[in-house]
């Protein structure tokens, strides 16, 4: 349940960003809003990362 709700609000916030991109001119709570926004999308991509990382190791181990 809680991966589908984590998708759900994943899908919302993809959609609110692509619409703030889509305007040719933001407003500093919408700047600011893309500025989390990527900071919390690379703080994903990095652990997702070294989740995979610690994996390849575990499984060179095995």
């Amino acid at each position: 349940m809680r991966v589908n709700k984590e998708e759900s609000e994943r899908r919302i916030l993809n959609e609110q960003v692509t619409e703030i991109l889509a305007k040719t001119g933001w407003s500093q709570d919408e700047h600011d809003f893309l500025i989390k926004f990527r900071k919390e999308l690379s703080e994903e991509r990095q652990a997702e990362n070294d989740f995979a990382i610690a994996l390849d190791l575990a499984l060179e181990v095995v």
